[in-house]
């Protein structure tokens, strides 16, 4: 399985429907295992191999992506999943960063 690490920098305003025990840890290292974009907020979430959020968790299935640093290392990696859990194209990925103001969750 293809993952790449982030760092936890917001572990802020924790939803009701997550629970503490599984709720995430600043500073923390975790490794994403998927992207989704959700079109309706307009953000991108990551899945972590660390956390798996449940049915009790609806309407969450992922984690703001905001919340996370993105280490320079590990950028390619982030653009490759991008492509693979998306039908997004290099062009349209450089306008989502640009939209989402991700640049600011890499280091």
């Amino acid at each position: 399985m293809n993952t790449f690490k982030v760092i936890c920098v917001d572990n802020e305003n924790r939803p009701k429907e997550i629970p503490l025990n599984i709720w995430l840890k600043k500073d923390q290292e975790y490794h994403v295992t998927h992207i989704y974009y959700h079109y309706q907020q307009k953000k991108q979430g990551f899945e972590l191999s660390e956390i798996f959020l449940d049915d009790n968790c609806f309407p969450f299935v992922s984690f703001d992506s905001s919340r996370f640093r993105v280490p320079q290392e590990e950028i390619k990696k982030l653009f490759q999943m991008l492509k693979e859990c998306t039908n997004l194209d290099d062009i349209d990925i450089r306008e989502l960063i640009e939209e989402t103001q991700t640049e600011k969750i890499i280091s």
